[in-house]
């Protein structure tokens, strides 16, 4: 049997209404500690003071492998659009033999979306759902940012590694 996998990812979603609501759980099984991307921001409603506002309850919608699946990304990928600027997603610290939960909210039905761009639409109504979180060693060079309601995040410095992408699913849309 082969070893674990250091830090694993696993999602549930449960159909409320007219919304999905994802939960998550990373476990972190090492004794390092990493840095999750998964505080998605947005602009601010005010566009004159270039802010960003925090987004907890979006993920980045996106087609899949296969026509029928819908991937859920808390992290920073490239719209199919050109964007003069963008937004990646701030960190929150996961700690040795941690674990680390999230959640998120989507609209039914479910439709593509990127918070500064624009990506391509869904090929046809999912049926299944993969999720992506992206992590960085918690060694990387990091920024700060300051958000529209003055709350500080962080952001990996663009100057840094590459983040590697947790991946959970497919699992059936409920």
């Amino acid at each position: 049997m082969p070893p674990p996998t250091p830090v694993t990812l696993d999602f549930t979603m449960k159909r409320e209404g007219e919304s999905l609501h994802i939960d998550y759980t990373i476990t972190n099984r090492t004794k390092a500690s990493f840095l999750v991307r998964d505080v998605m921001v947005v602009p601010a409603a005010e566009p004159a003071d270039a802010k960003l506002a925090a987004a907890p309850a979006a993920l980045i919608t996106v087609g899949g492998m296969r026509e029928t699946e819908v991937r859920f990304v808390r992290g920073d990928i490239a719209p199919d659009s050109k964007v003069t600027t963008r937004y990646p997603a701030a960190l929150r610290v996961l700690d040795g033999a941690g674990t680390l939960k999230g959640s998120a909210v989507v609209a039914l039905p479910l439709t593509a979306w990127h918070p500064y761009g624009e990506v391509d639409a869904l090929e046809a109504v999912p049926t299944t759902a993969v999720l992506e979180i992206q992590i960085f060693p918690n060694t990387i060079a990091q920024i700060d940012a300051t958000l529209a309601d003055g709350t500080v995040i962080k952001l990996a410095s663009p100057t840094s590694v590459p983040p590697q992408t947790l991946q959970a699913g497919p699992k059936p849309i409920p």
